[in-house]
């Protein structure tokens, strides 16, 4: 299964890895005696920190019958604990497991960074118990070979990452689970504390650093992420435990991959995975044309045990929420009065690169707490349907010497039409704001977004808030976030919503964090259903 995983960089090592059974798994019923296979498992891999590679099988899946499975993503996992005001303390990848662990029972002594999650653990057929395993939990602190103030940041990570939640599937026999491990390659943990949606920590990194984080063209962000990793290889090394970093098990892979291509004429294998977050180009699988297939055995992905245990809640009480349908029409219909009721805003943008329309995303994220929002650009929207909207915020880069953006043309010079056919008052009715990215380094800065912020106040629109600005060379993403927020806030004055300063706050924060989502990344996300055997 490991030689097949497509996922995997380091599989060189799949022929030498120990499987051991711990029990016999048929006898591995109950939850107390699955965690004591689990612990035996984590103790004859840490090792002392001279990591070794193993695997765990619980009982294989049976029609009829329910699964054994262990809830956690990994063994060891920090908890994310979800503030009032929607921040996160510790690992915002956590929040989920934290809150089924605290319904189940779990009461941690304190919330911090870096509070190791119980282990959850569902036997047959029986509701899942929490064990504690943070004595089992070997960590590193991280100090950097230079930095004397990086150890000072209090930041650590845990040395085994042993996989929990995945699939055995063995062409037909399935078993769910079936935890195994190898050791970290150091990348991988540099975006667990690096990644915007995870840790986050390059802001302060960069801060001790003394690094110009107002512009990307100071490569603060590159700087900084290559310390950090640094900081990790140099931690692990001097505590003595096993870790790769990203140039040898690139080498390794491309030694794995061409044993495969001369014995089996193929290697299924994920460039998005297989290639590091750092340094990509200078190794050697960057250069190298992958194809993703599946072969088995292998190890699946699976839902979250907890959202299948709703699920299937759900289909018990079907039905009866049959005989209460009359109550959830009714509902329903309330619900689309209530969201007809609400505000319609309209985001448009006009770009060249792209970064115009991330920013209107982003605007349309928050502008959709309070109000019914569409974003659309600018070529797709009809001009003449400005008079009838009471909110619409633009979002446009400038193009050239001063110029709109190719899909902005079109509408700036139905903009300018309706200016000269119908004087002041067309749009009277009209809330509107403009913020225009562009680069100082060009005489007519963000020319463009101020031709259409004049044109719309011609034409009577009443201007929500200040035309904001934003320079790539200097603070580009600072100007537009502190320009958002203002925006939003106006708004909601204007409009008379409720909306407080600290939920002004707290929902700004939560649009500031990364718009990723691995689906919006992945050109075959509608075959992940489908298997070859």
């Amino acid at each position: 299964a490991l030689r097949h995983a497509v996922l995997a960089p380091n599989r060189s090592s799949f022929s030498v890895s120990r499987y051991d059974p711990v029990a016999a798994i048929s006898s591995v019923t109950s939850a107390r005696r699955s965690v004591c296979a689990i612990r035996h498992h984590i103790e004859f891999s840490v090792n002392g920190g001279n990591l070794r590679s193993a695997i765990t099988v619980f009982p294989q899946r049976c029609e009829g019958a329910s699964d054994c499975r262990v809830w956690n993503t990994q063994f060891f996992q920090y908890a994310g604990f979800r503030q009032e005001d929607d921040s996160i303390v510790g690992d915002p990848a956590g929040v989920d497991l934290t809150e089924q662990c605290k319904k189940l029972g779990w009461k941690p002594d304190r919330e911090g960074p870096f509070v190791i999650l119980p282990l959850v653990v569902q036997a047959l057929g029986k509701e899942p118990e929490v064990f504690d395993i943070s004595d089992l939990c070997m960590e590193v602190e991280f100090s950097h070979p230079e930095y004397e103030w990086f150890a000072k940041l209090g930041l650590r990570w845990y040395v085994l990452p042993a996989v929990s939640c995945i699939m055995l599937d063995c062409g037909g026999v399935e078993f769910p689970a079936a935890p195994f491990n190898g050791w970290y390659m150091g990348t991988e943990i540099g975006r667990d504390l690096c990644d915007e949606n995870r840790y986050n920590i390059l802001p302060e990194v960069a801060k001790h650093m003394g690094l110009n984080t107002t512009t990307p063209t100071s490569l603060w962000k590159d700087k900084a992420l290559v310390e950090v990793n640094l900081a990790i290889l140099h931690s692990f090394q001097k505590a003595n435990v096993t870790i790769t970093d990203h140039h040898s098990a690139s080498e390794s892979f491309m030694v794995h991959h061409e044993r495969e291509q001369a014995e089996r004429g193929g290697c299924p294998a994920d460039w998005v995975w297989v290639t590091p977050p750092l340094s990509a180009s200078v190794t050697p699988v960057y250069h190298q044309e992958m194809l993703r297939y599946n072969l088995k055995p292998s190890f699946e992905y699976m839902d979250n045990p907890w959202e299948l245990k709703v699920a299937r809640k759900t289909t018990a009480a079907l039905s009866k929420m049959r005989r209460s349908v009359h109550k959830v029409v009714s509902q329903n219909s309330f619900n689309r009065s209530s969201m007809s009721r609400r505000l319609s805003v309209t985001i448009l943008y006009a770009t060249e690169t792209g970064r115009s329309a991330t920013f209107a995303k982003k605007v349309g994220k928050l502008f959709d707490r309070k109000f019914q929002t569409q974003v659309l650009s600018m070529d797709s929207y009809n001009v003449r349907e400005l008079e009838h909207e009471q909110l619409v915020v633009i979002v446009t880069s400038t193009f050239g010497n001063g110029e709109a953006p190719e899909n902005g043309q079109k509408f700036f010079q139905e903009l300018q039409d309706m200016a000269v056919e119908n004087g002041t008052d067309r749009l009277s009715n009209l809330q509107y704001a403009v913020f225009g990215l562009g680069s100082r380094m060009y005489p007519n800065f963000c020319a463009f977004a101020k031709d259409v912020d004049h044109t719309l106040e011609i034409l009577g629109g009443e201007r929500l808030t200040t035309m904001g600005q934003g320079d790539e060379l200097c603070g580009q993403q600072e100007s537009f976030m502190s320009w958002m927020k203002q925006c939003f806030k106006s708004a909601c004055d204007v409009f008379a919503l409720d909306e407080s300063k600290q939920e002004v706050e707290a929902n700004v924060l939560e649009v500031s964090r990364s718009l990723f989502t691995e689906q919006s990344y992945r050109v075959t996300a509608a075959l992940a259903g489908q298997r070859s055997d």
